[in-house]
């Protein structure tokens, strides 16, 4: 994960991060494509790829991404260009914790 994805997160404010791989491709509805998410809930995601916090076990200079074009996963190099969806746990009095998502597009110099 580059620099500008921390960064990103980072300004936020307390409470923010990346997600795990497993929370984020959990919002990947596999009976859509292009985005592959409900994109009334998620109405600015776009069919990209995004970071997650979690590591690759057989690289350590890899991170794991989910693509929501298809609403798959990739080992994919942190000196990459992917977007970022941040999320941080809210507790609501009767319903438990709840997540909390935001979007932010996220992109290596000289990519656009």
């Amino acid at each position: 994960m580059d620099k500008e994805a921390e960064v990103a997160v980072a300004a936020l404010g307390e409470g923010w991060r990346l997600p795990t791989i497993k929370e984020l491709f959990s919002l990947a509805d596999h009976t859509k494509r292009n985005p592959a998410i409900d994109i009334e809930k998620f109405p600015d995601t776009k069919p990209d790829w995004y970071w997650t916090s979690t590591p690759c076990a057989w690289n350590e200079n890899a991170r794991w991404v989910v693509n929501f074009t298809y609403g798959t996963v990739l080992d994919y190099y942190v000196d990459g260009r992917a977007c970022v969806r941040a999320c941080r746990e809210v507790v609501q009095e009767r319903a438990g914790p709840i997540s909390d998502w935001i979007s932010h597009t996220n992109r290596r110099k000289g990519d656009e």
